[in-house]
């Protein structure tokens, strides 16, 4: 829900913003895109989390903006702090 907001958030932006057609700008792709960063982001499952989204929307097209969302999502979120998993191990 929180990536998916943010990548509503994002569209609005162009929208009011930079006066972008909603039709020239994939509307949806953000969305997905944005869904993808942030579970990805919390968890570090990379190619899983691609599958998992490419099959939702069953769009091919979206496969390299969503893997280069995710790359840059995981890598980012890795300067920050530990994975959901890692938190899991360390409180076994």
């Amino acid at each position: 829900m929180v990536g998916c907001s943010v990548g509503l958030i994002y569209i609005e932006i162009l929208i009011d913003w930079f006066h972008m057609d909603i039709r020239g700008i994939g509307g949806q792709s953000y969305i997905i895109c944005g869904a993808s960063a942030m579970l990805a982001g919390y968890t570090r499952m990379t190619y899983s989390i691609a599958v998992i989204m490419l099959e939702t929307t069953q769009s091919i097209n979206n496969f390299l903006p969503i893997m280069f969302t995710i790359m840059t999502s995981v890598s980012t979120a890795r300067l920050f702090n530990r994975s959901l998993y890692d938190y899991a191990i360390r409180g076994k």
